[in-house]
């Protein structure tokens, strides 16, 4: 059951199509039955078909709309203003229109439930619709759906959904990530000049921290100055002594 949800297509169904194609009986026994001969629908659809398509659905909009026209007829409201005549009328036609177009929404829905074959049966409406040059694929279209066992659904816009297949992009497509440009590699003069100046590739941080050694050791005295700065007997001497 699974891999048949899985496996499912989407099936276009138009509602609006459907009532003013399929008017009678007749004229739906002449457009499907050449679908049943070739095997897109089964006979147990067929005979479905026959017997809803045409049947009084195709009016519950309309029924249910002029049926609130009887409260016109109440005696109870012809003593009201016209004002709130007019207004509770008006809010009642409403209330009976999206009443109606719910009902049929439901008999559609319940129809679509009873599909012994809902593919071929979707693949005949499309056949018909190329018989008589009238393509319409907006209305219900099917999408995947989890919200009950079978996949059908009706949503705001009135739209029956069932389970179709999810397309996945293929891997080969997918554009792989660029690696980073290597690096140049050196020119034959930069190479000459490393060889014969290391130093040249010197941090300036070890620059000033050789120049700071050097002039550290320059400010050290040497041995010969020590003796000349302290005595023998280790007192001290007077620095006249040592520029002398």
């Amino acid at each position: 059951m699974a891999d048949q949800k899985q496996n499912a297509k989407a099936l276009a169904y138009n509602i609006r199509w459907m009532d003013r194609t399929f008017r009678s009986k007749a004229i739906t026994e002449s457009l499907l039955a050449p679908e049943r001969d070739k095997g897109n629908i089964t006979y147990r659809d067929y005979d479905a078909s026959l017997q809803f398509l045409p049947g009084m659905h195709r009016y519950y909009t309309f029924l249910f709309t002029l049926g609130s026209a009887s409260f016109f007829l109440l005696p109870g409201p012809k003593k009201w203003k016209p004002q709130r005549r007019l207004a509770t009328g008006a809010s009642l036609a409403m209330s009976c229109y999206v009443m109606g177009r719910a009902s049929e929404l439901a008999a559609h829905f319940a129809f679509l439930r009873s599909l012994e074959n809902p593919e071929g049966f979707g693949k005949a409406i499309e056949n018909v619709q190329s018989q008589l040059g009238q393509l319409e694929h907006t209305g219900l279209i099917t999408r995947p759906n989890k919200s009950t066992d079978d996949g059908f659904s009706i949503d705001e816009n009135g739209n029956v959904e069932t389970p179709s297949v999810t397309s996945i992009p293929d891997a080969s497509r997918v554009p792989k990530t660029q690696a980073a440009p290597a690096a140049p590699p050196s020119s034959k003069w930069d190479e000459i000049r490393k060889k014969h100046n290391p130093a040249a590739h010197n941090s300036a941080w070890d620059a000033i921290r050789q120049k700071h050694e050097k002039q550290q050791i320059s400010s050290e005295p040497t041995p010969d100055q020590q003796e000349t700065l302290w005595g023998d007997d280790g007192g001290d001497v007077p620095s006249r002594r040592t520029f002398a």
